[in-house]
């Protein structure tokens, strides 16, 4: 199925869409200058990854997970 007929699929539906938020949310695997998973704390530049509003550790402290606020369009985005 390519992307034009997911999209035809999609439009009965349109007034679903609108009105939802987006965001963007980007995991990196933090590892070690040896290429292992790395097991330092997080960057003190970072702040607390348990508090702060956009950056947590996700399921694993090694991993980094940087998350937008939800906005109401991609340009806010």
């Amino acid at each position: 199925m390519n992307l034009t007929d997911k999209i035809q699929i999609l439009k009965p539906h349109s007034a679903l869409l609108k009105g939802n938020l987006m965001g963007i949310e980007k995991e990196g695997l933090r590892v070690s200058r040896k290429g292992g998973i790395s097991q330092a704390p997080h960057p003190s530049a970072f702040g607390c990854a348990l508090t702060h509003p956009n950056i947590t550790t996700d399921f694993s402290e090694s991993l980094i997970e940087l998350v937008t606020p939800p906005m109401h369009s991609a340009d806010e985005v």
